[in-house]
């Protein structure tokens, strides 16, 4: 209940701010029916469909996930002189995409969670990598590792989610914080790269929405 009234909570500070900033009602309410759908339709799917039938869905969707990507990248696949220009430091991959990240991420939590089949396992946790997003490709080796330190399917205290949420929060400040112009020196320090560099030139954009004056106008708008 106590979840129901944050979300509801943040919902009310959203459309006040809204108003108060004429932002577009029209758009805040698309995104709210976009984001009940998603979770009616999951809802829906796994009080319908039994394991088997939810596994066998996400197989034939990393299946096509992965014939996808095939078609996107072609004949760079096959190249060998592709995976040596794969760069981590400079989050530069041929094989990056932006389209497939998203599937091969979701399938990648799906089958390391649910260790039913090697293949699948490793087969997602590679593509994850191959789809090359760092912070993706971060969590999916997070979600290889940590298993083996800890219980997956071990019930966290409130208390823990509260410390976490509150840990993210202030985390994304602190980073907002480097990421201004006059405190950029600490990741020059911290990567030995420019702030430019590091976010592959989010700061720019970041540094061009200050300079505007813009002020969000409800969910959306951040």
């Amino acid at each position: 209940m106590r979840d129901n009234r944050a979300i509801f909570l943040f919902l009310a500070v959203s459309l006040v701010l809204m108003l108060f900033r004429n932002g577009d009602l029209s758009f805040c309410l698309e995104l709210i029916m976009r984001y009940t759908m998603a979770i009616l339709y999951a809802f829906v799917l796994l009080n319908l469909l039994d394991f088997d039938d939810v596994y066998n869905l996400m197989v034939f969707f990393l299946l096509i996930s992965i014939w996808g990507w095939f078609l996107q990248k072609g004949d760079k696949l096959l190249d060998v002189s592709t995976y040596a220009k794969i760069s981590f430091a400079n989050s530069y991959s041929p094989l990056e995409s932006h389209y497939f990240a998203p599937s091969a991420m979701n399938c990648c939590a799906f089958f390391l969670y649910y260790k039913k089949n090697k293949w699948t396992q490793i087969v997602s946790f590679l593509f994850a990598l191959l789809t090359f997003k760092r912070v993706q490709m971060v969590f999916a080796i997070a979600l290889l590792l940590l298993p083996l330190l800890l219980d997956p399917n071990r019930q966290i205290k409130k208390k823990s989610v509260t410390l976490f949420s509150a840990g993210v929060v202030l985390l994304t400040l602190g980073y907002y914080w480097v990421l201004q112009p006059e405190h950029e020196w600490v990741i020059e320090v911290l990567t030995g790269q420019t702030a430019e560099k590091f976010t592959t030139g989010r700061s720019n954009i970041l540094r061009a929405v200050l300079a505007s004056g813009y002020q969000m106008g409800g969910l959306g708008t951040t």
